[in-house]
């Protein structure tokens, strides 16, 4: 595979893992649309709002499940503070809700669930929201499509995972299968060519001390062919265990 192609297949990865972060675009909305209603205080907190919930929500994603509740419950707390200023956070409900099905197990999501509900219609009276069921409307569809996502792209992630399990485990096994045929291999290779380059250089011993030279040497050359033979021999079995690959292992296996 080319250098291009890979560094291709890595920018599909990294948009697919993070393109979608361009939809909490839709909290700016407000700010665009109503910018003469805001203050320059007002929309510097919510700016920084949104910026300290991607830069949190991208670690959610990328984290291990022992500091996900640390980071989903900061997440909940920049929804829950920035809707007393922009009635934009439906959109980031929604991502937290993302956050909670794709990290959570059944029981913990029921939690999760719970939690973003009681933040979302608490902090939407609170703060007194105009146009209240609206917000909601718009608030609670976005979790309840998002959540699911979440749920779907975690049994994805565990699906790939089994499956690149599966073919690790598959991987060694090929190796294993072959490093055995190939000391099968060996060892009846060594065998049988070292028995005889044994017994001809006894015989050529024997035949020297009886002064039969001729035939003595005889089995001498014999004895150095052998030896070339299995010298070569070896060097074929090595060879072929350094060119394993999964796809002809696998092949072999079945």
């Amino acid at each position: 595979m080319s250098s291009q192609s890979s560094f291709s297949q890595q920018t599909d990865k990294t948009f697919w893992k993070y393109g979608h972060l361009i939809f909490t675009g839709f909290y700016l909305l407000p700010l665009i649309i109503n910018f003469d209603q805001f203050t320059k205080s007002q929309m510097g907190l919510c700016l920084a709002f949104y910026i300290a919930f991607i830069i949190l929500y991208v670690k959610a994603i990328n984290c291990d499940n022992t500091k996900i509740t640390t980071l989903f419950l900061a997440l909940l707390a920049i929804c829950f503070s920035a809707t007393f200023f922009t009635s934009g956070t439906p959109t980031l409900y929604g991502f937290v809700a993302y956050v909670a099905g794709y990290s959570y197990n059944l029981k913990q999501r029921f939690y999760a669930a719970l939690a973003i509900v009681a933040a979302l219609f608490s902090s939407s009276y609170l703060s007194d929201m105009g146009k209240l069921q609206y917000f909601l409307a718009v608030a609670l569809i976005l979790c309840a499509a998002l959540f699911s996502y979440g749920i779907a792209a975690k049994r994805e992630r565990d699906h790939k995972k089994r499956e690149q399990e599966s073919a690790n485990q598959l991987e060694q096994l090929a190796a294993i299968a072959e490093r055995e045929r190939i000391a099968r291999d060996l060892h009846d290779i060594l065998g049988h060519s070292l028995s005889s380059i044994a017994l001809k250089a006894e015989l050529a011993n024997k035949l020297n001390q009886g002064e039969r030279y001729e035939q003595a040497n005889n089995e001498i050359a014999q004895v150095a062919d052998l030896a070339r033979q299995l010298l070569s021999d070896v060097r074929s079995a090595v060879s072929d265990l350094k060119e394993l690959n999964l796809v002809s292992q696998v092949a072999q296996l079945k």
